[in-house]
Parts: structure tokens; C-alpha cells; sequence
């Protein structure tokens, strides 16, 4: 967990963060939320919203898969390798 995770006003948590505790003399313990398809840089290297192609603890993509992208606005893509390869002999065909 980190310390932080609050929004720049501290009136909430920053999106992708989900966060316990806190009070007036404490900070919250925060952490990114894996599986919500908002990936945190620094902390989440690949988060599909929980949809398999990427590993439950986010920190990369299951074997098997080419996963890409992911940031505050958009999850990461995840394709089995058998499946990319397919579509672009077919690609290739054309």
C-alpha cells in the first residue's frame, strides 16, 4: 500500500485508488484497485477489467496473451496469441 490515493482537494479518493482509515492526525492507506480497467502507473502494469488476460494482481498479462495499452481513461486490451496470430495470416491472405 502507499500513502496517498486522496484527490487534490482531499475531499475523496483519486480515481483507480481505493483507500482505508484516515482520520485529522492519520493518513488513509490507499492502494490501486486491480481490476477496474484504470491502470495506475508506478503501481498496475496491465489491468482488462478482470477479464482474464491479465494476472489477478495486475503486475503483467497472463502467459498466453499480448496484452497493450491501459491508463486512467481506457483498460487494457488483451488477445491470445493463438487468436492474434490467426487474424494476421489472415490479414496476410488478403
Amino acid at each position: 500500500m502507499l500513502k496517498g490515493g486522496s484527490n487534490s482537494s482531499c475531499s475523496g479518493f483519486a480515481t483507480g485508488f481505493k483507500c482505508i482509515g484516515g482520520s485529522q492526525t492519520s493518513s488513509s492507506e490507499c492502494s490501486a484497485i486491480c481490476g477496474d480497467g484504470i491502470v495506475i502507473l508506478g503501481k498496475e502494469k496491465c489491468d482488462d477489467k478482470a477479464k482474464g488476460g491479465c494476472l489477478p494482481d495486475c503486475s503483467g498479462g497472463v502467459t498466453g496473451y499480448n496484452c497493450t495499452g491501459g491508463d486512467l481513461t481506457h483498460a487494457t486490451v488483451c488477445v491470445l496469441k493463438s487468436v492474434q496470430t490467426y487474424q494476421a495470416a489472415q490479414q496476410a491472405s488478403i
